[in-house]
């Protein structure tokens, strides 16, 4: 019987690489084809999930099985695919007897490059005029408490049961604001040393119809608008759903005019299906779209909006509210603009 990695996890993303899957074996062997050009190439894969670590024996023992099927089919090729990883000496038998090794990580880490993409994030950011203004607020949170909105959203990210973070404030307060900044810090931190961090994919909604659903606007935004090579929404939602990718989306009630309308409701239906596994989503608001009084919600009383009703029973999102700046915070800011601690001008 087939392993559930194989059926759930590697099928599919070779599937979405452009391999054509003709059989799989009891023995974790498959035999694929990959179009490369008019051209296509035949291919024998070994699969396993071993944690211990695939080894030099292992590797050998491959190659042996390879060399067996290579009489069956002219110019087959080898490749070991493992969901952990190899020791030195399975690298070293690889090299000499000419198998290709990968890891199911760099397999998915191979179907797009955000390498660009995240340049022009930092790029945008660091020539915008909000550049070095940014100050940390307070928020809200659905424990009433008042907290830095740093430590809420690391809080969000380092919870593996939390989806989806909504971001609630009247118009003007900093949801934007406080959306770019996320995105320009994840840029630069992925961009340093990728290990771990999601790739931040930041789109404001306002710039797109709300005719789009989400998977068709975030395929425009990549594919259209940043000439990112996609193959398909398929792969995105495979990289979200693996941890790899932080969607922020900015601006409902900018995407959407009524909080009370059907697009409204399809668009938060859409949001919470693409909202599994390991995948983080923020997505910025005005209150009145999500909730009726922000100002009293708590974990046991959530007046949800009309078109937040269905879904606020589900447990996999927090929420916070922005709060006005505080005279610290203002302070910070007029030094931060004017580069003095300006009295006249705080007073």
């Amino acid at each position: 019987m087939n392993s559930d990695f194989f059926i759930y996890k590697l099928s599919p993303l070779l599937n979405e690489l452009g391999f054509q899957i003709s059989e799989v074996r009891e023995n974790q062997t498959a035999t694929a084809y990959l179009n490369v050009g008019a051209v296509q190439v035949p291919f024998f894969i070994k699969f396993s999930e071993d944690a211990v670590g695939v080894t030099g024996s292992d590797v050998k023992v491959f190659f042996a099985e390879l060399n067996v099927e290579s009489a069956k089919i002219k110019g087959l090729k080898g490749l070991y695919i493992v969901s952990h990883f190899y020791t030195d000496d399975a690298y070293n038998s690889a090299e000499e007897l000419g198998i290709a090794l990968s890891t199911y990580e760099e397999l998915l880490n191979s179907t797009v490059n955000f390498t660009d993409y995240l340049k022009s994030v930092i790029s945008d950011h660091e020539y915008s005029k909000q550049n070095n203004l940014y100050v940390y607020q307070n928020v809200r949170n659905l424990k009433g408490e008042f907290i830095p909105v740093e430590t809420e959203f690391e809080k969000w990210i380092e919870d593996s049961a939390k989806n989806i973070f909504f971001v609630l404030g009247e118009s003007g307060l900093g949801k934007t604001t406080f959306s770019r900044q996320f995105s320009y810090s994840l840029a630069s931190i992925y961009l340093g040393e990728p290990t771990g961090i999601p790739a931040p994919i930041y789109i404001q909604l306002k710039h797109y119809k709300k005719s789009m659903s989400i998977a068709n606007l975030i395929i425009y935004h990549l594919f259209n608008v940043h000439n990112l090579q996609l193959r398909s929404f398929n792969v995105f939602s495979r990289l979200l759903n693996e941890g790899r990718i932080l969607l922020i989306l900015d601006g409902l009630d900018e995407y959407i005019n009524d909080p009370t309308s059907y697009e409204a409701e399809l668009f938060l239906q859409e949001l919470f299906s693409i909202a599994g596994g390991k995948a983080k989503i923020v997505i910025t608001s005005q209150p009145d779209y999500i909730l009726y009084n922000p100002e009293d919600a708590s974990e046991k009383n959530i007046q949800a909006s009309k078109i937040f009703e269905r879904f606020m029973n589900k447990t996999n999102y927090s929420i916070m509210y922005l709060r006005p700046f505080n005279t610290d915070q203002i302070k910070t800011y007029i030094k931060s603009k004017s580069g003095i601690e300006n009295k006249t001008f705080l007073k």
